[in-house]
């Protein structure tokens, strides 16, 4: 065998041991870190939609009163003083 023919076995054979006893990597640092990124961002937008639920159920709930406020106030023929108007004269 050739002294090149020795090297590049013994170097083979480096490379291959190095291979076998090195432990399987899981993903890259930056893999997790780009994961954990979308994890966050995914429980940011959970919470604005929840925000967003809650103001659009607070304003639904002010409109439904005002509008209840408003037919009791019509059924009763009030004016916007309080008190009732008076029927329109006859000619």
């Amino acid at each position: 065998m050739s002294v090149t023919a020795k090297i590049v076995k013994r170097l083979l054979r480096i490379l291959f041991q190095k291979a076998i006893s090195s432990p399987l990597q899981g993903p890259s640092k930056d893999a997790l870190t780009m994961t954990n990124t979308a994890h966050s961002r995914e429980e940011r937008l959970a919470a604005k939609l929840r925000e967003n639920l809650r103001r659009r159920k607070a304003q639904a709930r002010a409109i439904s009163s005002a509008d209840e406020s408003a037919s009791s106030s019509e059924s009763g023929h009030e004016n916007e003083s309080g008190g009732l108007s008076k029927p329109a004269p006859e000619s």
